[in-house]
């Protein structure tokens, strides 16, 4: 297991400076990590995000802040876990997508998990406190089998998604 967790945050890696190649910006990517962790370009905007599961690495890049997660749409979501994530009233039509909405908000502000995902609620394309105030904007896609959610500071004008072959990637690779 820790084997193929680190082959996908390299695939991680290899998103971004895809992501880079394409923004023009230095590859390898230059980043560093906030007082959370969160890593961050060294001058932002565009802001970044990354995130694995099975075998997908993912990578979002944006004009503002946001947090990324991904999770296989058949995943279930134990009754445990499903009472952690739900705040008091919080309605759930669908436990995966629930858990990755929730996640991609707490990936955007850095706090992870120590935030309680019972702390805020999520709703269509909003995250909210519990006094019904926003407190992000939710993109949400299904590509591939996987339910993905982008939770942003301001809602995104246009999403656009590219599938990364691995010719693609080797060209991002320095000749040997």
């Amino acid at each position: 297991r820790a084997e193929s967790e680190k082959k996908l945050s390299l695939g991680a890696e290899f998103c971004l400076a895809a992501a880079c190649a394409e923004l023009g910006l230095p590859i390898p990517p230059e980043y560093k990590s906030g007082e959370t962790g969160k890593p961050a370009f060294s001058v932002s905007p565009p802001y970044f995000s990354l995130t694995h599961c099975d075998e997908f690495a993912l990578c979002a890049v944006a004009h503002c802040e946001l947090g990324l997660d991904a999770e296989p749409a058949d995943r279930k979501v134990s009754p445990g876990v499903l009472r952690r994530l739900l705040a008091p009233g919080e309605i759930c039509p669908s436990p995966i997508w629930k858990w990755v909405e929730k996640e991609s908000y707490v990936k955007l502000t850095g706090r992870g998990l120590s935030q309680g995902l019972s702390s805020f609620t999520t709703s269509g394309e909003l995250v909210c406190s519990p006094s019904g105030d926003k407190l992000a904007y939710l993109t949400k896609l299904e590509l591939f089998g996987l339910c993905i959610s982008i939770a942003t500071k301001a809602p995104l004008v246009s999403t656009e998604t590219e599938l990364l072959t691995p010719e693609k990637l080797s060209g991002l690779l320095p000749e040997r």
